[in-house]
C-alpha cells in the first residue's frame, strides 16, 4: 500500500506530536491494520523529511499509547487497541442481531453524543490535531463515497481521542450495521455541506474542551441524520 505520510502535518502542535499524527491517522483510518509493519525508521524518517531522533520520539509517543509495538529484530508493527476480548464479546452480539437503520442510529445517539463530551475532556494537543485532519479529509472528499469514508474515520476518531478501546469498537460496529442498512439511501442536494459544518462545530468543541457543546453538537448531527432517514424525533 503506498501511504502519504506526510498529508496531515500540522504547524499548530510541536513537531514530535505532528510526526506523531501523521503515522496515527493512518491507523485510525484503517489504511494501517494490525500486525503491519512501519518502514525501517531510516526509511520513514526519509519519507516524513524529519531527522531520526525527531522520528524516534514520535515512535515513542505512540508506543506509549498503545497503538504500535516496538521490538528488537521486527520493526515497529501496528497494534489494534479495539481488539480486546470484551469489545470481541459486543461487536458479535450486535453481528448477531437484526437491526434496522432507525435501530442502529439510536444505538448512535445514545454513544456519541457523551463520547464527543468525554473526548473534549481528555483531548490533547496531539488527539485535536488528529481530529482536525479527519475533518478536513472529509471536507475536502471529491465525492459521496470517499465523503462517506472519510465521514466514518471522523467519527471513530472522536471515539479514539477519549482513549477507550472499547468505546471504538462499539462505534465501529454501531457504524457497519447502519452503512450497510442505508446503502441505498439517497440524500438530498447539499447533504455533505451540511455535515462538514456539522462535523465541525463538534470539532470546535471538543479543540475548546467544551464537553456540554460537544455533545449538544454531536445530538445535533445526530438529529439531522435522523430526518434524512425519515425517523420520528427524539423529542417525540
Amino acid at each position: 500500500m503506498s501511504i502519504d505520510w506526510t498529508s496531515s502535518r500540522t504547524s499548530s502542535v510541536s513537531l514530535t506530536d505532528s510526526l506523531a499524527v501523521s503515522i496515527e491517522r493512518h491507523i485510525v483510518s484503517g489504511r494501517l491494520q494490525h500486525g503491519d509493519r512501519l518502514p525501517a525508521e531510516r526509511e520513514l524518517a526519509a519519507q516524513l523529511r524529519v531527522a531520526r531522533g525527531s522520528l524516534r520520539e514520535a515512535l515513542d509517543q505512540l508506543e506509549r499509547r498503545g497503538v504500535i509495538e516496538r521490538r528488537r529484530g521486527r520493526g515497529t508493527t501496528v497494534v489494534d487497541p479495539t481488539r480486546i476480548e470484551a469489545a470481541d464479546q459486543l461487536a458479535q452480539a450486535f453481528a448477531e442481531s437484526s437491526v434496522s437503520a432507525l435501530d442502529a442510529l439510536d444505538v448512535r445517539e445514545c454513544l456519541e453524543p457523551p463520547i464527543a463530551a468525554r473526548a473534549a475532556g481528555r483531548a490533547t494537543a496531539a488527539d485535536v490535531a488528529l481530529l482536525e485532519a479527519a475533518l478536513r479529509e472529509a471536507e475536502k472528499s471529491p465525492d459521496e463515497v470517499t465523503f462517506m469514508e472519510c465521514d466514518r474515520t471522523f467519527h471513530r476518531t472522536i471515539a479514539h481521542v477519549t482513549h477507550n478501546a472499547l468505546l471504538v469498537r462499539m462505534i465501529d460496529r454501531t457504524r457497519d450495521l447502519l452503512d450497510l442498512s442505508r446503502r441505498d439511501q439517497k440524500f438530498a442536494d447539499g447533504w455533505r455541506a451540511v455535515a462538514n459544518e456539522e462535523h465541525r462545530a463538534i470539532f470546535q468543541a471538543i479543540a475548546d474542551h467544551d464537553p456540554v457543546a460537544a455533545e449538544a453538537a454531536a445530538a445535533a448531527h445526530l438529529a439531522g441524520i435522523r430526518r434524512d432517514l425519515g425517523g420520528p424525533s427524539q423529542d417525540t
